[in-house]
């Protein structure tokens, strides 16, 4: 029987993950197939009607649901409170977040600050991926954000303080970043993971769509593997292969 999996969320339409993961899948070999669905809640009841898929990839607005429902987590995922990948098990969902990984592969250093713009499920990934940083979290919601300080050792700031840092990674959706952005005033490094925004000026920009190959590459061994640490056949020639096909045709 082939596997099948699937990208939900909302919206979803623009998903590049079916993508990323039927040309991951066809590289190994794999007969298991991917696609999407547009979900924006009630995903208990949707994972009831797909009693023959294997797993799912959760993005907007899912990521907190899909926490609740697992049945196991990752220490990752209990860590962030949520989980962006779900695998089906004999005894229900194991939730995993490769959040976390994405985002430290994409900045591929390890800065001495980082700013998070945002207060959602991404914001505590982004929160969660550089222990020993000093921290800073800027979000609407300042109830919210002094939580999510609290919890993560990180400090609450102005937005001005928060785009002055080393490295500012923006969760925020779509279209809201570059309204925030004084124009004429560069960040050092910024990772802007709603990746369908233009370019963001900066001495190093990191497209989200970075962030996306990275963590699509932990959710493969994942689905393959039941694991994010055994490594993919070839993992380091597919990473190139899907940032020659999504970075240089952006």
């Amino acid at each position: 029987m082939t596997d099948k999996y699937a990208v939900l969320g909302s919206p979803i339409q623009h998903s590049l993950s079916p993508k990323i993961h039927n040309l991951v899948f066809s590289r190994l070999s794999s007969s298991a197939s991917y696609e999407s669905f547009e979900v924006q809640d009630n995903l208990a009841q949707f994972l009831a009607d797909k009693p023959d898929y294997a797993g799912f990839s959760l993005t907007m607005p899912l990521k907190d649901q899909a926490f609740e429902l697992a049945t196991s987590l990752s220490p990752l995922a209990a860590k962030t409170r949520s989980a962006n990948t779900l695998l089906r098990t004999k005894d229900g969902y194991k939730g995993f977040n490769t959040d976390v990984f994405g985002i430290q592969k994409a900045v591929s250093h390890k800065p001495q600050e980082v700013a998070v713009l945002g207060s959602g499920a991404t914001a505590r990934s982004a929160l969660a991926a550089f222990d020993g940083a000093r921290k800073v979290i800027y979000a609407r919601n300042q109830e919210l954000a002094a939580e999510l300080a609290k919890e993560f050792d990180a400090t609450v700031v102005s937005l001005a303080d928060a785009l002055s840092k080393e490295l500012v990674i923006s969760t925020l959706p779509k279209g809201v970043l570059p309204e925030l952005i004084p124009t004429g005033e560069p960040l050092q490094s910024v990772l802007d993971v709603a990746y369908t925004n233009p370019e963001i000026p900066a001495e190093r920009y990191i497209s989200g769509l970075e962030m996306l190959i990275h963590q699509a590459i932990y959710q493969q061994r994942i689905f393959n593997f039941a694991d994010e640490e055994t490594v993919l056949r070839n993992e380091p020639e597919l990473i190139e292969e899907l940032f020659e096909l999504l970075l240089v045709a952006k």
